[in-house]
Parts: C-alpha cells; sequence; structure tokens
C-alpha cells in the first residue's frame, strides 16, 4: 500500500536558507515511517551553492523540491514590497500563493524558517478542522503590548485574543479556494496596499476571520511569551521576531535549536556568526523593536486600515 503524503511549505531567500535547513532536518528526525514529507521551498532564485545543499541535505523520509514563485510576485506589481520595513523581504507573502499554484492539492502545512519541531508535523497536517480556512494559535505576543492589542483591533479590526500568529499554518485548500482568499489578497495589495506592522499576518487575519481553527500553544510556541514549558509538552518551537538563538544567549529552548543545526552543514558557520553578533547589531534590533510598537500606536490611532475597508463579498467577487 502507498504511503500518504505530507506537504509542507516553506519560503526563503539565501539570508534564511541555513535556518530553513534546520527546519527541515528537524521536520525529518520528527517523522514518521508512515508517511512521506514533501518540502517545497518557494523562493524568487536562490545561490547555486544553498541549491546544492539543499538537494544533498540527508533527510529521512523527507523530499526536497525547489519552486521560484517570481512569475507571481510580479504579477502583484511593485506593490507587494512597497510598504515592507525592517527585516521583512517579500518571501513572507509567498505563503499566500500556495493555493493557486497547487491546485490539485487540498491541504498545505506551511511553517517560518524559524521553526524547529520537536513533534512529528503529520500530527497537524491531518488534524480534522472542518470547513474552517486556516488552523492556527492565536499570537501570545499581542495580549501583553497596549499598542499591539490597539492595532490589531481598530486597524486589522480583530480581537486581540482570536488574532494568530502565521508562522505556522494548517491550511484548508479547498476553504481557501472557496473564499477567493488569494484573490481577495491581490485586490487589496494593488488597491489598498494597507500599512501593516506583520504583512502578511494582518492579511491572513483580516481575511480569514470567523474561518480559523485555534490550535493549542504548543503548536507555535514563541519561547519569551507565555511560560516556558517543558519541551515534552511541545509540538514546535518558533523563535519568532528578535529571540533567535543564533544571536542570543538567553533565548529558552536554544539546546534545541543547536542540538538540529550541529546535524546540518551550516552548523560552524552559525556558530561563527553568533560569536560575530555584536553590541551595535543587538541595538540595532531593539530599537526596530521600538519602532514597531511606536507604529503600531500610530496606526491605532489612525483610519483607513482594514477594519475601515468595505470589501466586496466573497460572492461578488466570484462573479
Amino acid at each position: 500500500m502507498s504511503k500518504k503524503h505530507v506537504h509542507v511549505f516553506m519560503a526563503s531567500d539565501d539570508n534564511y536558507i541555513p535556518y530553513l535547513m534546520i527546519t527541515a532536518k528537524s521536520i525529518s528526525l520528527h517523522s514518521s515511517d508512515e508517511y512521506i514529507y514533501d518540502i517545497t521551498v518557494m523562493h524568487s532564485g536562490l545561490a547555486p551553492h544553498n541549491v546544492r545543499k539543499l538537494r544533498h541535505l540527508e533527510l529521512k523520509n523527507c523530499h526536497i523540491s525547489l519552486v521560484n514563485v517570481r512569475a507571481t510576485v510580479d504579477a502583484l506589481g511593485a506593490d507587494l514590497k512597497e510598504k515592507l520595513r525592517d527585516y521583512y523581504s517579500e518571501a513572507i507573502f509567498y505563503r499566500m500563493f500556495i493555493s493557486s499554484m497547487y491546485p490539485r492539492l487540498t491541504r498545505a502545512v506551511y511553517i517560518d524558517c524559524d521553526v524547529v519541531l520537536v513533534d512529528d508535523i503529520a500530527e497537524l497536517y491531518f488534524k480534522n478542522i472542518g470547513s474552517n480556512v486556516l488552523a492556527a494559535v492565536a499570537d501570545e505576543s499581542i495580549p501583553g503590548v497596549p499598542e499591539f492589542c490597539d492595532y490589531v483591533e481598530n486597524w486589522v479590526g480583530v480581537s486581540p485574543e482570536r488574532y494568530i500568529n502565521s508562522g505556522v499554518l494548517l491550511i484548508n485548500l479547498t476553504a481557501y479556494r472557496r473564499n477567493r482568499i488569494f484573490e481577495r489578497f491581490s485586490r487589496l495589495v494593488k488597491e489598498k496596499n494597507f500599512d501593516t506592522v506583520a504583512p502578511d499576518q494582518d492579511y491572513l487575519n483580516y481575511l480569514c476571520q470567523g474561518k480559523i481553527y485555534y490550535l493549542d500553544s504548543g503548536w507555535n510556541k514563541q519561547p519569551k511569551v507565555g511560560n516556558v514549558v517543558p519541551v515534552e509538552k511541545l509540538h514546535l518551537i518558533h523563535y519568532n521576531l528578535y529571540n533567535k538563538p543564533w544571536h542570543y544567549s538567553d533565548v529558552p529552548y536554544s539546546d534545541v535549536f543547536w542540538e538540529v543545526a550541529k546535524t546540518t552543514p551550516y552548523y560552524a558557520d552559525l556558530v561563527g556568526g553568533f560569536v560575530e553578533y555584536s553590541d551595535e547589531e543587538k541595538a540595532k534590533e531593539m530599537e526596530g523593536g521600538i519602532r514597531l510598537v511606536q507604529r503600531a500606536g500610530e496606526l491605532a490611532a489612525s483610519t483607513g486600515g482594514f477594519k475601515d475597508y468595505e470589501e466586496e463579498s466573497v460572492t461578488a467577487l466570484a462573479v
């Protein structure tokens, strides 16, 4: 009997290939012999040496394929990148393209490259989420920051307690297409191109609200948010925002990251990068975080955001 496939998508540019490789290796380390894991890396052009390393990465039960999404990005025009800020790249939007690029798939898992699995991703992939468009975890970093709460509620138009983190998603591609999420996203980018704090995340929260299945926090554990719980109770760790173990020594669950990193070709480079990360660079990141909070407060106090947009119904858009 043929094995079932687990379809996992990731997005990267050259800068994030080392971390993507660690994520892929962690998927393999926690894979089941019952399944075949198809890992698709979405990109807009990678250096040949990175392509070679990805293709030769030893992964049990996993296949890696690379797909260039440049044509889809170009179709959306310059608007896609116009309002990106800080360390964001256009790669954060690639998760929006899966439904249209893979019309035969009915579901997919999307994960960011700063994630390390400590459980089998198939447990998420085969979860029954009914007719919901997405399964995701409510972003635990929001409730503790008043400016973010105001921004999410007054700019995005979503309750802070229901605002999801988009770094780990189970996508019901059938429902995604039925609700025309990609078409609506494309229309919003071209017509409004909202200023955002978390670009893809804000669009997904706005477009999918009311059609989200909420997962327990163990499926998107952010190290410095909420309680530190034993790894055995988690499914994965998401080293989100500035909590990168390759830059800081005090990040909870850093040992999990480094254990997997040792099994990849980039381990020595990552250790070297950690040593070389300067106080100036750390201060720059801190300033970026402060600016992000300030910008969230400014947008929350203004008008013209997602909440104020009167979108045509899905039925009308389908005509």
